[in-house]
Formats: C-alpha cells, structure tokens, sequence
C-alpha cells in the first residue's frame, strides 16, 4: 500500500514540474517576445534560423553600404554641379574677351579671374568625403591633381588611381557607380578640360585675341562634356536609391520570414499560459481532495 501512496506522489510531483516548466517557458517567450531563443528551443529549425539571420545581416550590410555610397555619389554631384557653374562662367567671360573693343589691360584682368576659376576646378576633382577623394579612383588617400602653370594644362600629373571599387546589389549582382578625375577631365572623347580652361588663361594673359575668340567653342565643348558627366551622376543616384529602397523591401520580407521562424505567437501563448496555469491549479485542487490513508486507518 506505501508503494502505491509514493508512485502516486511521484506522479504527481512529476506532472507539476512539467506544468512549472512549461508556464516558465511561455512565460519567458512572452516577455521577450521571442518562440526561440536557444537553440534547445527548436531544434529542428536551428539551421533555418540561423540561415535567415546570416541572410538579414547580409541585407543589412548593403544597405549600409549602398547608403554610404549614395552620400559620397552626392558629394560628387553637387561638385560637378558647381563646374558646370564654372564652366559657364568662363564661356561668358571668353564672349566678353572676345570682342574687338576689349583692351590688353581688361583681358589681363579676366585672365587672373580664369587662374582663379582653374584653381577652383582643380579644388572640384580634389572633392572630398569621408576623408577620401571621391574622384581619385583607388587611390583615394592622395588628390588627384594640384596647380602647376609649368604644364600645358596648367596641373599636375593625375596621381589618383583607376576605379575597381563596386557596391554589392541586393540581387547578388555588383555594380560601379563613379569616375576618376583623369576621365572626367582629361579624356572625355578627347576634350581636356583643364587643357581648355588653361589654354584660354593664357590667350587672355598674353592678349592673343585669336586665341580668345578659339577658346569659346573649346570650352562650350568642356561645358558639355561635363554636363553629361554630371548626367550621368544623376543616373548614379537614381541607381543607388533604386538599390536602397530595394534592399529596404527586402529587409522587410526577410524579418517577415525569421519573426515566423522565432517570435512568439502572443495571443497563443497567453492562451498556453492561461491552460497551463489552470491545469495546475486543478491538479493541487485535486490533489488536496485525495483521501490521506495510512497503516493506522486499516488497523483500526
């Protein structure tokens, strides 16, 4: 009779710490909101998990990454914004120069205007952010050009690098979204910018009224070589925006997938817990109403 009075205890005792574990465990899920927080949680889905958090992460990244290339790509807009300004402004001063009633004194004058405006063009391919030069290709710690009058272009050598740097798309693919000073200045279809712009410097400086009068259609051709530059900076952003809100989306999609995977259900937790709770107040209900007999009830 003792033996079946302890099974019966044991039993009991058995069943209640299944009912503490589980209410601890729905307990648990419910204040962190999450169905799986250990892997002995689920194990089954351990693999599946941890494949959709590598997969967020990896979204994540580009995203940052794209982010950080759309403000550099900005940068790079707003600088080729204020060259075409440049460019234009020079234009109208070559129209002004031109003409046979300007004398050598005001000429000399507009030329120093023009040394400073070329500086200026040098200071727009030296743009900088984040600390790098953004037009200096892979070699982005060093500007890709300095004044040098000694030189038919009126610069330096380009001492940026090539551009081998690509951003990752969400789709797998990687794409290039900028260029070098060297290409946008120097080797757009043969048009050489700053070759242009020194050019008329100095036809101005020395009064070479000829050489005044061939420098407007030149540097109407450096206006629009860089204007379809600056073009195809704009198409750069819509790139990368496209990219970003695509990345975002897909963000989205994929928290979707791992909060099915490992968030807590909240409503069918509450009910689990409302059950379990229940369930173990009728079982010390039950048990309390369990006729206690011993040895002495059956000896009389």
């Amino acid at each position: 009779m003792s033996n079946n009075i302890g099974s019966s205890s044991e039993f009991f005792l058995a069943n209640m710490r299944r009912l503490d574990e589980r209410i601890g465990v729905t307990e648990r899920q419910i204040s962190s909101g999450k169905r799986v927080s250990l892997a002995s949680d689920a194990p089954e889905q351990v693999s599946e998990i941890v494949n959709a958090r590598g997969e967020l992460r990896r979204l994540e990244q580009i995203r940052r990454n794209l982010e950080l290339a759309q403000s550099e790509v900005d940068t790079a807009e707003h600088s080729l914004q204020t060259g075409v300004k440049i460019l234009e402004r020079l234009r109208t001063i070559a129209i002004q120069a031109a003409g046979d009633a300007q004398t050598a004194e005001v000429r000399a004058t507009l030329g120093v205007e023009v040394g400073v405006l070329l500086d200026r063009l040098v200071g727009i391919a030296a743009a900088r952010h984040g600390g790098r030069y953004v037009f200096s290709g892979d070699n982005d710690r060093t500007a890709p050009y300095s004044i040098d009058l000694t030189q038919p272009n009126g610069v330096s050598a380009y001492a940026g690098g090539v551009d081998t740097r690509q951003l990752e798309h969400p789709s797998g693919f990687r794409f290039s979204l900028s260029r070098n000073a060297q290409d946008i200045f120097e080797s757009n279809t043969g048009q050489n910018i700053f070759e242009a712009v020194n050019a008329f410097r100095i036809a101005l400086e020395t009064n070479d009224v000829p050489a005044v009068q061939a420098s407007i259609p030149t540097l109407q051709d450096a206006h629009e070589e860089l204007s379809d530059t600056l073009s195809l900076y704009g198409s750069y952003q819509r790139t990368i925006r496209d990219a970003v809100e695509f990345t975002i989306q897909k963000e989205l999609r994929q928290k979707v997938v791992l909060g099915t995977l490992e968030d807590t259900d909240i409503a069918e937790a509450a009910i689990t817990l409302t059950r379990a709770r229940s369930d173990r107040e009728a079982a010390y209900s039950a048990r309390a109403r369990t006729p206690r007999t011993s040895l002495f009830d059956y000896l009389g």
